[in-house]
């Protein structure tokens, strides 16, 4: 505003002096002038152009006394014309008419240009009004103005006493109370009779009642490298061999539930327990140009697996259990970084679970918080070989539509002997597919390996909530009569799907087949299937925001075959295919507390419809901080 009015200020000499001083003559008569007034505006009217400065005027040089102020007014304000033949003419007389006119025409072009210059400043009323409210408002400016200061010593305090300029500390408190009810589960099929006929007497064994509960129970092939092929024959080997059935029992009830560990213990009904545990989470993230991941992890918990409740199943699992005898320890250390914004690698040293590598949450968007571990989502392909060790993997989004997940883990690789390449192993591939907000989809393949030894030291472990069986379907006894499992390769194919049919419903489902092969042992070349699928209902924001409510039911993996095709004496498989259904109500107390109540049932535990139906209740309770 102020460098307009100067500007204003100094032009109007100028133009004074263009108006007055470029002529030597007395000022003419109003007749003549007002004939001369017409001639100009006539040839104004005429002018097909404006010329941008003084120097567009053929007889106007820059040697010119008044040259600088008529470059002025024709380049800043454009308020003085020509004549159609490019003069000027200033040497010419000028009457007051000219003048007037030509003043006015300056004077409207000035005032338009300040009006626009001066659109958007404050009129006095604006100020007026200003001035009113600050004083309406001192008092609260006042204390506002108190309140900044006190904020900018809080910010100050907490940038000299930060944790770390590049870590950020959270955690997360896990409490769990769990009930579980039905009578312990038995396995391999055997029922109440089998359960008789294997009791021991003065620690005598049984040979006949053994023989006949084995081949009952299509446990022959355990026996193949024994050269049994029949009752007969098992039992000629286990009168040979008292010592040697006395230590498959006992594996065998060892296998059957670690609680009960001998012998004598077999087929012994679980008492009704409940149990309460936690589990404590110290995260450090470390981040080192912003977005790039450093997760350190220490953890301390007691979360019992209900089977050590004596339910005699890994069935029931729960889905965040866990025990570290209260100890604390380092569960977690995971780099991920991204490459460019179309990929990002991942390298763990410790604790990488397979579905933080691969998207398992996508097609399972409200089953997999579930309290059982079961249907949260597909155990052959998310929960098996080598997970929860060290691992490399990437994540490579091609587009909207389409990504692709891969990992290698591995359990051996801090065993220099072995690495990354020689132990057990697990090497996934996931091709997901995002049609869009409502309906995903995912495909993917998994290849792993692990080595056999002692079935009790539980090498082996296809799924984690499988069967007894199903865990590992290739076991043999060995000479001393103890149980062994061979090395095992798996090929383990996935699908799963999402869609979410309206604002607060969602269905989400799975399936999954495995095909095991055994690598060692006297049952190398016996294959195995499995399988396992499942189907989810969520409804999310049901009776409050941030609340779901999930109904579940699907076969848990369950081992349909283990043998060689055609062979008189295959190892065992499941009788029947175990069934769970959940229910269970997630809701928020406040935003960094979640309460889940539920319940769930397994339906012929351990492949095993002789077994009792299993229900569990379960409260679980998220701190997060």
């Amino acid at each position: 505003m102020e460098q307009i009015l100067r500007t204003a200020l100094f032009a109007a000499p100028a133009t004074l002096g263009v108006l007055f001083g470029l002529t030597d003559g007395a000022i003419a008569d109003p007749a003549s002038s007002l004939e001369t007034l017409e001639e100009i505006q006539r040839l104004d009217n005429q002018s097909q152009a404006q010329f941008t400065g003084a120097s567009q005027f053929r007889d106007v040089s820059p040697g010119d006394w008044a040259f600088q102020a008529l470059d002025d007014l024709v380049q800043r304000y454009d308020c003085l014309k020509g004549y159609p033949d490019g003069t000027f003419r200033g040497n010419r007389a000028l009457s007051r008419y000219e003048f007037a006119a030509g003043l006015n025409a300056c004077l409207q072009q000035m005032e338009r240009v300040l009006a626009e210059a001066t659109a958007d400043l404050a009129t006095r009323e604006d100020l007026e009004a200003l001035r009113r409210l600050l004083q309406e408002f001192e008092a609260e400016l006042a204390t506002l103005g108190t309140r900044v200061d006190n904020l900018e010593g809080r910010v100050t305090f907490l940038e000299d006493h930060q944790f770390s300029t590049t870590t950020k500390l959270n955690g997360e408190v896990v409490a769990s109370l769990d009930a579980a009810t039905g009578d312990r589960a038995k396995i391999y099929g055997f029922d109440d009779l089998d359960y008789v006929e294997l009791g021991l007497l003065n620690n005598t064994l049984r040979t006949d009642a053994l023989a006949r509960v084995v081949d009952r129970n299509r446990m022959l092939g355990l026996f193949e490298g024994q050269g049994v092929v029949d009752s007969t024959s098992m039992a000629t080997y286990l009168g040979a061999n008292a010592a040697a059935g006395t230590t498959f029992l006992s594996d065998l009830d060892a296998i059957h539930s670690a609680g009960n560990a001998t012998a004598t213990n077999f087929g012994t009904d679980r008492d009704t327990n409940v149990g309460l545990g936690y589990r404590l989470r110290l995260n450090f993230d470390t981040s080192f140009f912003g977005q790039d991941r450093l997760r350190t992890r220490l953890q301390a918990r007691n979360l019992q697996n209900i089977s050590q409740l004596g339910t005699g199943t890994p069935n029931v699992d729960p889905n965040l259990y866990g025990d570290s005898n209260n100890n604390v320890q380092l569960s977690k250390l995971w780099y991920r970084f991204p490459v460019n914004d179309k990929v990002r690698l991942h390298i763990a040293a410790r604790g990488i679970l397979i579905d933080e590598i691969l998207d398992a949450g996508t097609t399972s968007p409200y089953a997999y918080g579930n309290l059982p571990l079961g249907l949260a989502y597909n155990q052959q392909f998310y929960d098996t070989f080598a997970d929860g060790n060290a691992a490399i993997g990437a994540n490579i989004r091609f587009n909207d539509l389409l990504r692709l997940d891969m990992g290698y883990f591995a359990v051996d690789a801090p065993d220099a002997s072995l690495g990354l390449f020689s132990g057990e192993y697990y090497l996934p591939v996931q091709l997901s597919f995002d049609f869009s907000d409502d309906l995903k989809l995912a495909v993917g393949y998994g290849h792993g390996f692990a080595p056999g030894g002692a079935r009790t030291d539980g090498n082996v472990s296809i799924a984690e909530t499988a069967s007894v069986l199903g865990k590992s379907p290739f076991l043999w006894v060995n000479d001393a009569g103890n149980i062994r499992e061979s090395a095992t390769t798996i090929n383990t194919w996935h699908l799963s799907a999402s869609w979410d049919v309206a604002e607060s419903v969602n269905l989400s489902t799975f399936v999954g087949y495995t095909n095991a092969v055994a690598e060692s042992g006297v049952r190398v070349g016996d294959t195995a299937d499995l399988w396992t699928w499942a189907f989810n209902l969520g409804f999310p924001d049901l009776l409050k925001e941030g609340d779901v409510v999930t109904a579940s039911f699907g076969q848990l993996p369950s081992l349909t075959r283990a043998g060689a095709f055609g062979s008189s004496v295959a190892g065992p498989s499941d009788r029947d295919a175990t069934y769970l259904a959940s229910l269970e109500y997630r809701f928020p107390l406040t935003d960094k507390i979640q309460v889940a109540p539920g319940a769930y049932a397994v339906f012929n535990p351990n492949g095993n419809s002789n077994n009792d139906t299993i229900f569990v209740g379960m409260l679980r309770t998220v701190l997060s901080f």
